[in-house]
């Protein structure tokens, strides 16, 4: 394996994570809309929470991505991002849980 070969991969991991924190983002942000109405207040907050947390894994994600791209090297092992985006799946689900339980 080259150096190129890991700094692409670097350079992968990076967009990807940007795309699942999008991805949940949005579907935080979605849920929230039509949940607001419906299942009270402790369900809004889980899922404005889940769209907090996704929002900043995206931002200091795009943020290593663009040190990635301006040779500046790597940053540390993003693993609180992983934490944060695994809260997010975990609150996104446990809202949705709620909604189906409740109807």
């Amino acid at each position: 394996m080259t150096t190129d070969d890991v700094g692409l991969a670097a350079e992968r991991a990076q967009l990807a994570r940007q795309r699942t924190a999008l991805a949940l983002v949005t579907s935080a942000a979605v849920a929230t809309r039509f949940s607001v109405e419906h299942l009270g207040l402790e369900v809004s907050i889980m899922l404005g929470l889940a769209t907090l947390l996704a929002t900043w894994v995206f931002v200091a994600a795009r943020r290593e991505y663009g040190r990635l791209r301006r040779g500046e090297g790597h940053g540390p092992t993003p693993a609180l991002h992983l934490v944060a985006l695994s809260a997010t799946v975990t609150l996104v689900a446990a809202a949705e849980l709620m909604a189906v339980t409740r109807r």
